[in-house]
């Protein structure tokens, strides 16, 4: 098995350095190394599987962060996460987007992509439900 092995890397060397002036030495020895994993991984896993694998973020389980500086950081970072998509899928998609977010201190963040009102009525008109009554607004005077 090691025998054919090395006669595919032979000749995936050979063929490499026939092509050298086209392409960068970095990119043909990383050629060759995807290839020998490709090789090594016909029965098992594929280079790309395996690189694959050993990316991304691990998942963490969803419980109260009990530090509260730690709490604060993914607040912080989580709040400005969800902003970006809730903008971002406006304008992409053209979508009615509103999010409003409080933090345990009180302080509030949002974003709209059209005024809150109008997205309410759109609320209550296909709901049924109303949100906002006209009890909560201020006095005009």
């Amino acid at each position: 098995k090691n025998t054919n092995f090395f006669c595919y890397l032979r000749k995936l060397i050979v063929c490499q350095s026939l092509n050298r002036h086209s392409h960068s030495f970095l990119s043909s020895s990383s050629y060759i190394l995807t290839s020998i994993y490709s090789f090594k991984g016909r029965n098992n896993t594929t280079y790309q599987e395996e690189k694959r694998k050993e990316m991304g973020r691990g998942k963490i389980e969803i419980k109260r962060i009990e530090n509260s500086s730690n709490r604060h950081v993914t607040y912080s970072k989580r709040r400005n996460g969800i902003l970006k998509k809730a903008k971002e899928i406006s304008v992409l998609c053209d979508a009615h987007v509103s999010v409003i977010i409080f933090a345990t201190s009180g302080k509030m963040h949002e974003f709209s992509s059209t005024p809150l009102v109008d997205i309410l009525d759109q609320y209550h008109k296909l709901t049924g439900r109303r949100l906002w009554d006209a009890k909560h607004e201020a006095p005009k005077g």
